[in-house]
């Protein structure tokens, strides 16, 4: 079990990694690139969880959790993977309104999973403190 949890730790790094060179080469913040990562992360959506991108920014905060695990849609031990990826949208999304309800909903499910997990993690307390300095930036 501890040899899967850190091939997990380790995929999660690579795939950050390899998320942050891909932004670095291809200069991210121009809008037809947005344009077309909000189109792969919809179809993403649409694929893996029976959702939109347009549904889990409209969603409120506090109906997220409901939205998405609730209806099975994310198992709960995804849930860190899919706040890293709304995170990661929200840096380059440039919808201030988008942005702040990507946050949001992030900090809400990383919130409910920190309260659900038994096991205690550093690194989360970590993002949940990150996402709260962004919510309070950009609200």
């Amino acid at each position: 079990m501890p040899q899967r949890d850190y091939l997990l730790l380790q995929i999660e790094f690579m795939s950050k990694a390899i998320a942050e060179i891909v932004k670095r080469i291809l200069g991210i913040k121009s809008g037809i690139i947005d344009e077309n990562i909000e189109q792969a992360l919809d179809e993403m959506l649409l694929v893996n969880l029976s959702t939109s991108f347009d549904e889990v920014v409209n969603t409120p905060p506090e109906e997220i959790k409901n939205f998405l695990i609730d209806k099975q849609a994310l198992h709960e031990y995804n849930v860190e993977e899919f706040v890293d990826m709304l995170t990661l949208y929200s840096e380059i999304e440039n919808d201030a309104v988008k942005r702040t309800a990507l946050l949001k909903n992030a900090l809400e499910l990383l919130k409910w999973y920190d309260k659900k997990s038994k096991v205690y993690s550093f690194e989360r307390q970590a993002k949940i403190s990150h996402l709260e300095e962004k919510v309070n930036i950009s609200s």
